[in-house]
């Protein structure tokens, strides 16, 4: 994980990306993924040589106003609205200006050095009234507030 450049701060963001031309469409697929559930189990180690340390995910609390530690098993229950500072995606490609996107965050990893990490994401259930929406895994920096 490189530092992070401004506007963003490094407070890593993980989620899954949502894409569409029309942000109508978009939204109703975000509301379908969240209604439906994806459980998932989300971990980070941050790598130094040989050895590997747990990172704590935080997740939002219920309410939304405040952030709570996921289990240590590092279970998901649900998904919310998260957002990434879009110029590191710029510079690597992974964002355009002519589509509409949406981000819902599974975990957050808090400010994190730059360094080596590992992370895994395993789905736990499937979800076959899903399969027709596309998602991609992003891992971002969040973007600094206003």
């Amino acid at each position: 994980m490189p530092p992070a450049v401004p506007p963003a701060i490094p407070s890593l963001k993980i989620g899954f990306r949502l894409q569409a031309q029309e942000v109508k469409p978009l939204l109703a697929e975000a509301e379908r993924i969240r209604d439906v559930g994806v459980p998932a189990r989300v971990r980070l180690e941050r790598l130094d040589g040989d050895h590997a340390t747990s990172v704590r995910l935080m997740t939002t609390a219920p309410g939304g106003r405040s952030m709570e530690p996921l289990p240590p098993d590092g279970h998901v229950g649900k998904l919310v609205q998260g957002k990434v500072e879009s110029g590191m995606l710029i510079e690597a490609g992974l964002y355009s200006q002519d589509v509409s996107y949406h981000m819902l965050q599974l975990a957050d990893a808090g400010l994190l050095d730059a360094g080596r990490y590992h992370l895994t994401v395993d789905l736990l259930e499937d979800r076959p009234q899903l399969n027709d929406i596309s998602a991609e895994l992003i891992v971002g920096f969040q973007l600094l507030g206003k």
